[in-house]
């Protein structure tokens, strides 16, 4: 690096870390990568080997067929549930991959942006999403809906502290010096953490859904789709507040996070596909509000993207602090 053009990045910080802060650091990255393989390995379980699970007897994620005939409103089908996990766990690996990046092919010089606190969160979020699977699976929903809060909870705290470390350690000479591990963090890492705790939230409602109708007779279908308007409502209403909160107060944090929209999408798509004109006539409300929440994310997500290339001409993301080196 230039010493003389970029003074910041150099005054007072050393290139190599204590050795022992770095052996701590490996460490909690190796947890979270172990943890997340066995999630990994326990999702696909269930998957390929449903009696492993317990996951015919699951209230969650079934077949179109069999989702409306247990008159659940807001179940979506597998390959919706499936489809997300898999992005959402193949970004996790992306992003820790590039973690390892930062203690293996480039110690020398490698700027750390991700917060050294992201990993032990992270690891109760993967914790809390294992044993979220075992419980749904064997029909704990009791216990689901508390491992699912926790799920989302964590997830939150995680993708908000990585969100507000990056905006502290970054400054002018780390945008002009370090563009590839600033841009990595924010797309890997930032987006990453953020699509989990997008996931995580909308499996909050899903463990809603699936706990009320654990306590509710077949028979009494309006009571069902109530709440299943309510939980699809709340969605479109999250969606909205995300959309205000991010332009507003939380752009400087959140400008280049991109993904919470297309995940609603998916599961609102997903939704729809089971249960649009698949109920008896009388029963549509739900229906129309999953139309309203679809377009009204998809509206939300272009405003997103013509206000992000408007906000990076006026109004750029500046800050000057101190930077850590690994």
């Amino acid at each position: 690096m230039n010493r003389e053009r970029y003074p910041l990045l150099h005054q007072g910080v050393s290139s190599r870390p204590p050795p022992v802060k770095t052996a701590v650091d490996i460490v909690i990255l190796s947890l979270s990568s172990l943890f997340l393989a066995f999630l990994v390995f326990v999702r696909s379980s269930a998957a390929w080997y449903p009696g492993t699970l317990n996951l015919n007897d699951s209230r969650l994620g079934s077949d179109c067929a069999a989702s409306i005939s247990s008159s659940s409103w807001i179940n979506p089908p597998s390959w919706t549930l499936d489809g997300a996990w898999c992005v959402v766990y193949v970004w996790q690996a992306v992003w820790l991959g590039y973690a390892w990046t930062v203690f293996t092919c480039r110690r020398n010089g490698a700027i750390r942006l991700i917060f050294w606190g992201v990993y032990p969160t992270f690891l109760l979020v993967v914790g809390a999403d294992v044993a979220w699977i075992f419980s749904i699976f064997h029909n704990q929903e009791e216990l689901a809906m508390a491992f699912s809060v926790l799920m989302a909870g964590t997830a939150c705290t995680t993708a908000g502290m990585l969100f507000y470390q990056l905006y502290r350690r970054t400054d002018a000479d780390v945008r002009e010096e370090g563009k590839v591990d600033l841009w990595s963090t924010r797309v890997l890492a930032g987006n990453g953490l953020t699509l989990y705790a997008t996931w995580a939230s909308l499996l909050v409602l899903l463990t809603i859904d699936a706990l009320w109708r654990s306590r509710v007779s077949q028979s009494d279908e309006p009571v069902r789709e109530k709440l299943a308007t309510g939980l699809l409502a709340a969605i479109g209403v999250l969606v909205l507040l995300y959309f205000l909160l991010e332009n507003s107060i939380l752009d400087r944090f959140l400008r280049y996070t991109f993904v919470v929209y297309p995940l609603v999408l998916w599961f609102v798509a997903g939704v729809m596909s089971c249960h649009w004109r698949q109920h008896p006539n009388g029963h549509d409300t739900s229906n129309i509000i999953s139309l309203v929440v679809l377009i009204e994310t998809a509206v939300l997500m272009a405003l997103r993207l013509a206000l992000l290339v408007l906000f990076a001409i006026l109004r750029p993301v500046a800050r000057r602090s101190n930077i850590q080196f690994v």
